[in-house]
């Protein structure tokens, strides 16, 4: 989860993990923002920072503050081949 998401999603998803054992772990965006680089190096980060503790990654793909496009694509790609994370949500309403 990034630390830009949503944060009733947040919540939800930090209960959940908690009520099966997990933990939640939040890749950081920094703010003010200067290219999406930053918000695909901070995932990466995290990703390099947590081997084999990654099952399942939500992202937003427009946050609600501060307001941002995520490069979801390339995300997805990252968590599928470097962490071997097969369950990834989208929240992509608010991106169509």
């Amino acid at each position: 989860m990034l630390s830009s998401s949503y944060k009733a999603c947040n919540f939800c998803i930090k209960e959940y993990c908690e009520r099966a054992g997990g933990e939640v772990i939040i890749a950081d965006v920094p703010f003010p923002l200067r290219s999406s680089e930053e918000i695909i190096d901070g995932v990466k980060t995290t990703i390099r920072q947590n081997p084999g503790k990654l099952r399942f990654a939500y992202i937003d793909h427009i946050t609600s503050q501060p307001s941002i496009l995520v490069p979801v694509k390339e995300i997805v790609q990252m968590c599928r081949e470097e962490a071997g994370i097969e369950e990834i949500a989208v929240d992509g309403a608010h991106a169509l």
